[in-house]
């Protein structure tokens, strides 16, 4: 047969585990109606579980379609609301179970259950000991202190391998020296008390006939609920247990996301640092056309100038030729002319020196002639 403590101890176990598991979720086959979202986001349904549990005002989130499998791997489109009216066709909805309700109702059955335990028994945790005038036996010591006996009383409950502890002199209400012990057998001589923490079949048993059925009906309730207690332990174990192994899939699933955006972060980098190149190359292109284009328009404006230069030389040139021509015109008409006056020079020279020759012959004949000569030239 358990020990109280042992109870008390496997019910808060149990506590403690529903606790750990935090919020657990009620399937609908409804929508949560408008209004209240929270997030919109598209994941997977274990995802969509923990992202609820992580915003505070959130108390559910809803679904185009049927409720999938709780390992269903498909990312869905969910909405969380902050409330969980429920109403709506051709949607489905999880709603949140908070764990301080769970809590609440753990701690309701659990006082409960302490309440059955002390009516069939009409004792506190403190009369779970039997008094003795005898010390307990040597060795076994836990701890000793000075306090008084009602601490140890709450000491030795606490601790689990506590069955009593003892102390010189008789009972007092003030503090004394006092040994909790791991065992509870007595022995020893003189004037010594000691408390033994009894198993709670063996302290106030009833008088009476319907007390004892009442107390046998009590022990079986509650090794009823130990059981169940216990099966319930399994079960959240398993659920520890499979939480533990998706949040390791999570884990190792965000570092996998984590080393892929590393290396997009890389490649983006390096694709940045061409571009910066691709930039820096384009705009030294830009000025290099800049300059052509300069240099194309001082061409173009030295082609200008060259071709105005050739149209004026064409027209000098023009110009000389045609003045070369009235000058070749001016030089042939003034050839022309001293050729004219060489001739009439040469001939005036030849009737002078035929006039001299003729002079030189003749007397008044030749004068006659020259007269003559002279009226003809």
């Amino acid at each position: 047969m358990l020990h109280v403590r042992h109870w008390l101890a496997i019910a808060s176990i149990d506590l403690a585990v529903q606790c750990a598991l935090g919020c657990e979720y009620t399937r609908h086959s409804d929508g949560i109606t408008a209004g209240g979202i929270l997030l919109q986001q598209r994941m997977t349904l274990w995802e969509a579980k923990v992202k609820c549990a992580e915003l505070q005002t959130c108390r559910g989130f809803t679904f185009s379609g049927e409720i999938p499998a709780d390992n269903a791997s498909e990312p869905m489109e969910f909405h969380f609301k902050d409330h969980g009216d429920l109403g709506g066709p051709g949607w489905s909805s999880f709603i949140r179970v908070d764990h301080q309700e769970k809590l609440n109702e753990c701690e309701a059955k659990l006082v409960q259950s302490r309440a059955t335990f002390e009516r069939f028994h009409g004792m506190s945790n403190e009369s779970f000991y039997r008094e003795h005038n005898q010390p307990i036996s040597p060795g076994g010591l836990i701890t000793q202190d000075t306090m008084t006996i009602a601490e140890a009383k709450r000491r030795c409950a606490e601790l689990t391998n506590c069955k009593g502890f003892t102390f010189p002199g008789l009972p007092t209400n003030g503090s004394v020296h006092i040994e909790l012990k791991d065992k509870a057998e007595l022995g020893g001589e003189g004037e010594w008390t000691s408390y033994l923490l009894e198993d709670y079949k063996h302290v106030a048993s009833p008088s009476t006939e319907t007390g004892t059925s009442e107390l046998e009906a009590s022990n079986k309730a509650l090794e009823l609920q130990i059981a169940e207690t216990k099966q319930s332990m399994t079960v959240s174990e398993k659920k520890i247990q499979e939480q533990n192994g998706r949040i390791v899939e999570l884990e190792r699933r965000n570092q996998e996301i984590e080393q892929a955006a590393a290396k997009e972060t890389g490649h983006a980098n390096e694709q940045n640092g061409r571009i910066a190149q691709l930039q820096k190359r384009a705009q030294e292109l830009e000025q290099a056309a800049t300059k052509m284009k300069s240099s194309e328009e001082s061409c173009k404006k030295s082609l200008k100038s060259l071709e105005n230069d050739l149209s004026e030389r064409e027209d000098n040139t023009k110009q000389m030729e045609e003045l070369n021509a009235e000058l070749k015109w001016k030089l042939d008409e003034k050839t022309a002319e001293s050729q004219r006056r060489a001739t009439l020079l040469i001939v005036g020279l030849v009737v002078s020196i035929l006039s001299v020759c003729y002079l030189a012959k003749g007397g008044r004949k030749g004068s006659h002639e020259d007269s003559f000569f002279s009226k003809h030239v």
